[in-house]
């Protein structure tokens, strides 16, 4: 089944649960998330209402992506909140559900928000990798920041 993303979908308590689910199954499969497996949703969640406050509030953005109204893959563009670097943002919390990995979600994900733009109109997004997560194929051995222009994905 394709995976349709959708960029800023309403923070729903119901999308809300759904990203802590997700969150824990990827720590739990071994996903470089931010957490050390095994971890219980009571500990992703205080992270989980951090992000959600800061999307809120309407400083960064959330693409979702689902499998019918599954919720299986989600990135996060996080705001700078520096005056001088509004028009670059970081993606964060790059996940995929373990059962949808393997079929280049991420790739396609990051080709996907077509709407974002910094408060400046930015067009340029950095992406910092964990060592050895093996990003899609393209992340060398060791941990790197990736940086890219990306026009066509970005707007």
């Amino acid at each position: 089944m394709a995976i349709r993303f959708e960029l800023d979908p309403a923070l729903t308590s119901a999308l809300r649960e759904a990203v802590v689910s997700l969150w824990t199954d990827v720590t739990n499969a071994g996903g470089a998330v931010g957490f050390v497996d095994p971890v219980a949703r009571d500990e992703v969640l205080p992270t989980a209402d951090a992000a959600f406050a800061a999307i809120d509030d309407g400083l960064d953005r959330l693409l979702a992506g689902y499998e019918g109204e599954r919720l299986v893959a989600m990135l996060i563009f996080v705001d700078n909140r520096f005056v001088l670097k509004d028009h670059w943002c970081t993606l964060k919390r790059v996940m995929v559900h373990p059962d949808c990995q393997g079929r280049g979600t991420v790739s396609r994900s990051c080709g996907r928000p077509s709407g974002w733009r910094g408060s400046s109109g930015g067009r340029r997004c950095t992406s910092p990798c964990e060592a050895g997560s093996g990003w899609n194929g393209s992340t060398p051995p060791s941990g790197t920041r990736r940086s890219a222009g990306c026009p066509e994905r970005c707007g």
